[in-house]
């Protein structure tokens, strides 16, 4: 009868103790935004309006009032 009245506590700490081992593994590298923009490939069709933050999100044009984006994703052969 005690396992059942322990169960929820035990269940917490042994989620708890994994969470926090979880978040305490130190990375290997370091990497860093401007290491990433050193390396970054874009395609030829991004502009400063689709792909930065130096511009005031178009919130017309990616949540337009007359229709539904649709986004597929399909692999590649």
């Amino acid at each position: 009868m005690w396992i059942q009245n322990r169960f929820p506590v035990v269940a917490a700490s042994l989620l708890l103790a994994m969470s926090l081992a979880a978040c305490s593994a130190q990375p290997d590298e370091i990497i860093t935004v401007s290491d990433m923009e050193e390396t970054a490939v874009h395609s030829a069709d991004w502009t400063t309006e689709s792909h930065s933050n130096e511009v005031e999100p178009n919130y017309d044009v990616a949540f337009p009032d007359d229709r539904v984006n649709q986004l597929t994703i399909a692999p590649e052969d």
